[in-house]
């Protein structure tokens, strides 16, 4: 099989990866967090803070992924961290102490580090010399189809059987969808030697002005912006507590659970097909859009109207697909090819480090305020201050295109 063939294999190989890594583990668990606190014990900010926790282990493990992926390459690397979600799934199904809810929480991290968007933007840069946007896009929409399709079968099975046989299972399905990306991914086109596609640290005499596009001023607003990104991530991870907080039944926010899964899905498609044609400043334009009214249409949660929930899940949800395909975009729009794996790992490093830092925060607001809706007030403002600074220097690289 040719490589114009083969590489929609990969496409396919890169999103069953990140459907486990990055939805099963990350994205698609959030439909747990209303029992984890019900079933399981924990306070609001405890159940938040696995969230911190596991963009803790990503963030740490974002320093080491390149040597990791040197030494394995993507497709035992990735395959390895799917293995990985497996581990993190039992730990949950066997936790009876809230450590091991921890210990859970960092596995899932450190598979993400290693098998998710950074290795997913390198395989399909290595395969792809044109549709790329939309490559990446398909491949990060199978964390938005892990919340499509899981949900509403995990929430069967946790109330069918039990929130730990629910998590048992869900390990099982996830060893047979690592020996399918184990399978289907080739690490490079055949006859084409290894490219230095990862690297640990930049060459001597490397400065930032050699790997970027844009000047240092810039290079601090897209950091600050990605930083800042990195806060909203609490969006989508606190969807099901925003609304079960509010008086929500079971059903309804499952339901929305599933709009969110499908809003990531069909928005990762049309964000990197948008890309691809209308170019990452207009399309920066409209997501970014999306990402601010939906976090203001959350903070309406209190009125108990489905219409309003569904619109204000499916714009956040839409817009949020800049928090994963949207950074390989940016990188790729301020970096220069030689150093593009350099620039996106950083900026996802940087992404990490604000999903961190403000995961436990909507937990803790809950916690004194009784509601997620002050936590998602200010998350809004987040989404609108990245906005502010990081849209113009897309309209200037867009400008010099």
């Amino acid at each position: 099989m040719n490589k114009k063939t083969y590489r929609w294999v990969i496409c396919a190989g890169c999103t069953l990866m990140f459907f486990c890594t990055a939805g099963l583990g990350m994205t698609g668990f959030s439909v747990y967090q209303p029992y984890l606190i019900s079933v399981g014990g924990l306070t609001n900010a405890q159940a938040s803070m696995l969230t911190s926790v596991r963009s803790m282990f990503t963030f740490f493990t974002m320093f080491a992924a390149a040597r990791i992926l040197n030494k394995t390459d993507i497709r035992l690397g990735g395959t390895l961290s799917v293995l990985g979600i497996t581990v993190s799934l039992i730990l949950y199904g066997i936790a009876d102490s809230y450590p091991v809810y921890v210990a859970a929480a960092a596995v899932a991290g450190i598979c993400y580090g290693i098998g998710g968007m950074l290795a997913v933007s390198v395989m399909i840069h290595r395969w792809f010399e044109e549709h790329e946007g939309l490559a990446v896009g398909i491949c990060s929409a199978g964390s938005g189809f892990s919340a499509v399709i899981g949900t509403p079968v995990i929430v069967w099975l946790i109330e069918t059987f039990s929130m730990k046989q629910a998590f048992f299972i869900e390990a099982g399905f996830v060893v047979i969808l690592a020996v399918l990306v184990f399978l289907m991914l080739r690490n490079r086109p055949k006859g084409e030697e290894r490219p230095p596609q990862f690297v640990s640290k930049t060459k001597k005499g490397d400065s930032d002005e050699t790997m970027f596009l844009i000047g240092k001023r810039e290079q601090a607003f897209v950091m600050l912006g990605t930083l800042l990104m990195g806060f909203t991530y609490a969006a989508s991870s606190h969807i099901s507590v925003l609304y079960r907080t509010a008086g929500y039944s079971s059903g309804q926010v499952s339901l929305l659970v599933s709009v969110m899964g499908a809003a990531l899905f069909i928005g990762k498609c049309v964000y990197g097909a948008a890309t691809d044609k209308i170019g990452s400043y207009c399309s920066g334009n409209l997501f970014f859009g999306m990402l601010v009214l939906g976090g203001a249409l959350c903070c309406m949660a209190g009125n108990h109207s489905m219409i309003s929930s569904v619109a204000a899940v499916t714009l956040v949800c839409g817009g949020s697909v800049l928090l994963s395909v949207g950074l390989t975009i940016i990188a790729n729009a301020v970096a220069k090819q030689k150093f593009y794996a350099v620039v996106v790992r950083r900026i996802q490093i940087t992404y990490m480090l604000g999903s961190m830092v403000f995961g436990v925060v909507p937990g803790m607001i809950a916690d004194h305020t009784g509601s997620y809706v002050p936590a998602y007030a200010v998350i809004t403002g987040f989404a609108a201050a990245a906005m502010a600074l990081i849209q113009p220097i897309l309209r200037k690289r867009s400008r010099e295109q």
